[in-house]
């Protein structure tokens, strides 16, 4: 965690824990992923931004707040915030005293599952292709 210098010693270790925990549980998802993450380490805080892989950023399922927050709650009893930025789908992920990086390796598995199923969906949707005999 990048702190000022005049700001050191002024700043509770738990805050410092849970900003270390966004670095390594933002970057374990991101190499699970295969992407990267948003933020430098110095502009974490206890949010980490992860791009999701998914071929298609502007489909209409992507886009739908709705689709995530059921998607995450009803299967897979947990939340966390999508929204696209630069043409690139995020999902931001805030660190808590009592998460660990068990529970980042458990979201980057259902990220993972999230993106494949999304990604499988988008290329059934191929343009149709005329054969002529």
């Amino acid at each position: 965690m990048y702190v000022k210098k005049e700001h050191q010693g002024s700043i509770h270790p738990s805050s410092i824990y849970e900003c270390s925990k966004s670095v390594d549980g933002g970057a374990l998802v991101s190499k699970v992923l295969g992407t990267r993450v948003l933020q430098m380490e110095e502009q974490i805080g206890y949010m980490v931004d992860v791009e999701l892989p998914i071929r298609d950023v502007d489909d209409p399922q992507v886009l739908d707040p709705e689709y995530w927050q059921t998607t995450f709650l009803d299967r897979f009893n947990m939340y966390a915030a999508v929204h696209k930025h630069g043409g690139k789908i995020w999902v931001r992920m805030s660190a808590q005293i009592y998460n660990d990086l068990t529970d980042y390796e458990k979201a980057a598995e259902i990220f993972t599952t999230i993106c494949n199923e999304l990604n499988e969906k988008l290329n059934d949707k191929s343009i149709c292709t005329l054969t002529l005999d």
